[in-house]
């Protein structure tokens, strides 16, 4: 689970922002709180961030998969970062470093990790662990060659521009392959690009078939009507397609496959009155709607997510979706449908997450661009003093009492 995520002079986030799991002592739904021991008052289930746009909402996303891409290889002296992302309108911060943090507790223990990096090579780097309660260095690196409490024959193979975490992970290091495990597959960060999105869940059909059931049983519930659906490879023609279909639904089904294995996914419709053969319930996935076709690619994520007690990161959340379902989804993170404790992070413009009845105020999160020098800062409704238990807070937010929102000119364009 995660207890924080801090970055510092990433994208618009100049200044270190944290993004806090941390519930705060208030006395609200108490069934999206985690009981962990190792962090007093508990971690957040769930935590949902609004903002204008273009305030940085999902430069928090980019963060984090940035700092699963500096752990996920090992990379050779001189590799340049596609993720190094730095302020741009300092030239003191272009020539700075990122640094991301990730306290995260695995199997009872809290661990701390952070790295800083330029352009091409880690500057920093260190790694704690809390066994009883005390800090104790794993790991420490001051520079690209300078380490403490690390072993040389790692040191040797670790170049410049890759992390130790990732070496030691590599050769049997337990506790940083435990760290690197988690940030890698502990977090699943789905991107907001729904060609990405919908061919992901396919691998549930031959992969897990417990895991395809439950994705299913969650789009009934959900009321989309989808009872089954099935993947299959297509034969590589396009023109032996085109010649079946329209050219308009052919560009359309064309854009929707998965571009690196070449499948056609079909989604049957629990439909009890139909005067065609039952083949025909199954529709291409090119026909659906966009919410379908997002919920189809969301389901999968987030079964996964429930069953193995991951963290789910979202962008753009509930985009394409009625309020409703994306309240729902939320709802899927609260102490009786969460058994294994997994956490949800999204930035969304559903405003109607806002209320006192569904998120806790520590659980809302914003981010304001500082439209003089284009800086972000990400911070909490619960930071803010004289909010009621009963205030309505959806209507407090949209009439900019907590800023991160557009400043919105009421005239035309034209006139």
């Amino acid at each position: 689970m995660i207890v924080d995520f801090s970055f510092s002079n990433f994208g618009p986030f100049r200044d270190r922002s944290t993004l806090s799991m941390h519930a705060t002592a208030i006395n609200e739904l108490e069934e999206n709180v985690i009981d962990v021991d190792q962090v007093k008052g508990g971690l957040l289930s769930s935590a949902i961030i609004y903002g204008a746009n273009a305030s940085g909402k999902s430069y928090v996303v980019r963060a984090l998969s940035a700092l699963k891409s500096m752990v996920s290889d090992v990379y050779e002296s001189g590799y340049r970062y596609p993720w190094y992302e730095p302020f741009r309108l300092m030239r003191h911060s272009l020539e700075s470093p990122v640094t991301l943090r990730l306290r995260m507790v695995l199997d009872d223990v809290l661990y701390d990790y952070s790295v800083s990096y330029n352009a091409d090579s880690v500057v920093g780097e260190e790694l704690y662990q809390y066994p009883k309660g005390r800090p104790a260095c794993v790991f420490r690196r001051t520079s690209p060659k300078e380490y403490e409490k690390s072993k040389k024959s790692l040191i040797r193979m670790t170049s410049e521009s890759s992390t130790y975490l990732t070496v030691a992970s590599k050769f049997g290091d337990e506790v940083c392959n435990l760290v690197r495990r988690f940030i890698l597959e502990g977090i699943i960060i789905i991107q907001s690009d729904l060609n990405d999105l919908i061919p992901g869940p396919h691998r549930f059909m031959t992969n897990d078939p417990m895991l395809k059931n439950y994705a299913i049983s969650g789009l009934r519930i959900a009321d989309f009507g989808i009872s089954d659906y099935f993947v299959k490879e297509n034969d590589g023609d396009p023109s032996k397609s085109q010649r079946a279909i329209s050219s308009e639904l052919f560009d359309k089904m064309s854009s929707m496959k998965d571009r690196s294995k070449n499948l056609d996914i079909f989604l049957r419709h629990d439909f009890t009155i139909f005067d065609v053969e039952t083949d025909e319930l199954f529709f291409p996935m090119a026909i659906e709607s966009s919410g379908t076709a997002c919920m189809f690619g969301l389901m999968g994520p987030l079964v996964d997510a429930l069953m193995r007690g991951a963290v789910i990161v979202i962008d753009e959340f509930g985009s394409h979706l009625h309020p409703l379902i994306t309240q729902w989804v939320v709802n899927q993170f609260s102490e009786g449908y969460n058994p294994h404790h997994a956490q949800l992070i999204a930035n969304t413009h559903d405003v109607g997450l806002i209320d006192n009845d569904r998120l806790r105020r520590d659980q809302i999160w914003f981010t304001d661009k500082d439209r003089e020098d284009g800086s972000s800062e990400l911070y909490c409704l619960s930071d803010f003093k004289g909010i009621r238990k009963g205030s309505d807070l959806m209507k407090s937010y949209l009439f900019g009492r907590f800023d991160a929102v557009p400043n919105v000119v009421n005239t035309g364009v034209l006139r």
